[in-house]
């Protein structure tokens, strides 16, 4: 697969996060029994915080909008990247590395206090990212070829003899150089 539609499709799978995780931002008050007497803990509960009173339940909506943001910008940098990839793959890779870095981040979070899927998601989101930087990929400029000889050049060119064929050269004959 190419490294365009590798991108395209770690941004298929982080745009599957992002939608997800709104889902579940939204259906967060829906909860019942203990998990509400919990939410409604969180909200009640105010506190200080660097001169503003605010509730843990803020700081959790408040993070949670921003991971859906970042989701979204991610998703849109690796689709907006994957554009670019033929014309400047180095430079397309150095800055699709590090959001592969994070998604790698966001899965062993994931696994480690939520659940599978978006754990799952982030990292074949990651894991696209990934395959796509690879140098094997990651193809030369176009019109110019890699033409691997290394240490196959044949040593006896340096030694060849002139070439018998004649030119003129000035009215007279000279070996062609």
């Amino acid at each position: 697969m190419s490294p365009k539609l590798l991108l395209r499709i770690a941004a298929g799978f982080v745009l599957f996060f992002a939608f997800g995780h709104t889902i579940g931002h939204n259906m967060r008050h829906q909860a019942e029994g203990s998990q509400q007497t919990v939410i409604q803990m969180m909200q009640n509960v105010k506190f200080d915080f660097f001169g503003n009173t605010t509730s843990y339940d803020g700081m959790y909506n408040g993070l949670s909008l921003n991971l859906i943001f970042t989701l979204i910008a991610f998703a849109a940098v690796l689709w907006f990247v994957s554009n670019v990839t033929s014309e400047k793959p180095k430079l397309a890779m150095q800055i699709v590395v590090p959001i592969a870095l994070c998604l790698f981040g966001f899965a062993v979070t994931s696994f480690l206090y939520f659940f599978f899927v978006p754990a799952i998601t982030c990292f074949l989101a990651a894991t696209a990212i990934g395959i796509a930087a690879t140098p094997n990929t990651v193809s030369n400029n176009p019109g110019r070829r890699n033409r691997n000889v290394g240490l196959h050049i044949n040593i006896k060119r340096k030694c060849r003899q002139p070439s018998r064929k004649l030119r003129k050269w000035g009215g007279r004959s000279r070996p062609s150089l």
